[in-house]
């Protein structure tokens, strides 16, 4: 039995995802309960497990944490703002993946059922690696990325930092996309994308760049 015990923060639709994958990798008993801002939902079971409150207003360190928030922006400031709080945060795998023994995958990313990752291939922290997602050799991804259900990251690919890459989008090789993009579904990109854009098509176009955050 594992005896890891690990706190969730997010009890909406993305936090039943994280938890049926840490129940998965770590075994239900795992789950030590689940945080969310909302007071209302304080005590209700979510899920099969219990929502304990807010985070903020947790007394100890909380040993292990994995952050269930959809959007990349969102996880991204509410990692910065609870890390004082944090002694370690959690990378959850489904059994169900592929994973090269020559990937790197940072802390606090979410790998679903089906994802593949071939040799050579870098993700960053607290990303969000979808259903069937495949990350083909030699990619880069930056950190709060999701990589959407059934994206495909050919070869030598390099996505930056919070930034969605759409389901069934297909990102050809050697193309690096910038920090705070969106890619729509099903788009295909061939070629480089800058910063803060909005793109979409087949081929993909840009439809506008964002201002920087």
């Amino acid at each position: 039995m594992n005896d890891k015990k690990i706190f969730i923060y997010g009890g909406g639709g993305h936090g039943k995802v994280v938890i049926e994958t840490i129940e998965a990798q770590y075994g239900p008993q795992a789950i030590a309960g689940i945080f969310d801002d909302d007071p209302n939902k304080k005590n209700l079971d979510f899920y099969g497990h219990k929502i304990v409150g807010s985070i903020k207003d947790f007394q100890e360190q909380i040993p292990n944490l994995i952050l269930a928030i959809g959007s990349n922006e969102i996880r991204q400031k509410k990692s910065a703002e609870i890390k004082s709080l944090i002694k370690s945060f959690v990378t959850a795998i489904d059994p169900y993946t592929r994973i090269s023994r020559a990937a790197k995958i940072g802390v606090g990313t979410l790998v679903m059922p089906g994802v593949i990752i071939n040799a050579d291939a870098s993700i960053g922290s607290h990303c969000i690696l979808n259903t069937n997602a495949v990350i083909e050799h030699d990619c880069e991804v930056g950190n709060f990325t999701h990589i959407a259900p059934s994206a495909v990251l050919t070869g030598a690919v390099k996505i930056g930092d919070v930034t969605m890459i759409g389901s069934n989008s297909v990102i050809v090789p050697g193309i690096e996309i910038g920090n705070n993009c969106l890619i729509a579904a099903g788009s295909v990109v061939t070629a480089n994308i800058p910063d803060n854009a909005i793109v979409r098509g087949n081929p993909a176009r840009i439809l506008k760049i964002r201002k920087k955050r």
